[in-house]
């Protein structure tokens, strides 16, 4: 791969946080002049709260379109931070967007109070996950596989008995194709009753999205239109599982939230849709007994809200850390 260095030639002097008196100032952006593509970034960072986490953005056509920075691309004094004066932080820029090069480079440093994200996430059957912050939200990047309830109660697996899956109203989880060997690839597919059982699906201080909680993602994203290309893998067909079916249109992962196409269980106990579809359920409840999902599809970018599934439906679940 050609190598290309990053050039910062514009950048926001002073942003504001969400907290109206916290800021960021005395900022400067320098780039190493010995080919490695990376960034020194120093700045002060006041406000009242304790400690701070730090995202940064970059936008490649002077400020139309900015894209999150993924936090294994940064160093330094990105999580709990205290206010201060030198902050710095190192952006390795060659790393995190290859081959790419503009003279109207810019960046945007947001200081988020009291948020804190955790590199990995452990359930109670000792599967663990790694993570990602996206804004402000702290998001497991793979899909949710837990055979037990956050206080340890089993979770029911039907298995093959297609009238148990149907029957169930307490809860119950799938391996697609009633195949384990799918478990670290595509996680378990829940019945919404899973999602909804008090014994709580996802870890302690973890939950399940709500609706809007998701609508929060893909706004931050740019908008349901493109903000599911910038969620799914790009690991497209041939290449071996987890992938998806070509042409995985628009994908892009800009965000690092991995989504694979872990297709859906239906309310008879069938498969389907592997390599074409990932569906995640929300919180939210719609109508009488469903609640609101998303769907990622192999065929474009755009991020669907779904209100059509019957809770016996088994589709994927990611966690949300609690704020």
């Amino acid at each position: 791969m050609k190598k290309t260095i990053l050039t910062i030639l514009i950048f926001a002097a002073a942003l504001f946080c969400a907290a109206q008196n916290d800021s960021i100032t005395n900022i400067s952006v320098v780039q190493r002049t010995d080919g490695s593509g990376l960034v020194d970034i120093n700045f002060n960072l006041y406000g009242p709260g304790s400690s701070y986490d730090i995202t940064i953005e970059v936008s490649f056509d002077a400020g139309n379109v900015y894209t999150p920075i993924p936090s294994v691309f940064l160093s330094g004094d990105i999580t709990n931070i205290s206010p201060g004066e030198n902050r710095q932080i190192v952006w390795d820029g060659l790393g995190s967007f290859p081959g790419t090069y503009s003279t109207q480079s810019m960046l945007k440093i947001i200081a988020n109070g009291e948020v804190s994200c955790p590199s990995t996430l452990t359930d109670i059957d000792e599967n663990v996950y790694t993570t990602v912050l996206i804004g402000d939200q702290c998001w497991m990047a793979a899909n949710l596989k837990t055979t037990k309830y956050s206080n340890g109660s089993p979770i029911e697996y039907p298995g093959p008995d297609y009238w148990a899956w149907y029957n169930n109203t307490t809860g119950a989880y799938a391996w697609n194709d009633n195949d384990i060997s799918w478990k670290n690839i595509y996680g378990a597919l829940y019945n919404l009753y899973a999602v909804k059982n008090a014994n709580g699906l996802c870890p302690t201080g973890w939950h399940v999205p709500t609706d809007a909680e998701y609508t929060t993602l893909s706004n931050y994203l740019g908008g349901e239109s493109v903000a599911g290309g910038k969620m799914k893998s790009i690991r497209t067909d041939p290449d071996p599982h987890p992938r998806w079916n070509s042409p995985n249109a628009g994908a892009t992962n800009e965000s690092y939230w991995t989504g694979f196409p872990g297709g859906i269980r239906d309310y008879w106990g069938f498969f389907g849709e592997l390599g074409t579809r990932g569906a995640w359920w929300t919180s939210t409840e719609v109508g009488s007994n469903g609640a609101w999902s998303r769907s990622i599809y192999y065929s474009g970018p755009s991020i669907i809200p779904n209100s059509d599934f019957f809770p016996q439906y088994g589709l994927n679940v990611r966690c949300l850390k609690d704020e």
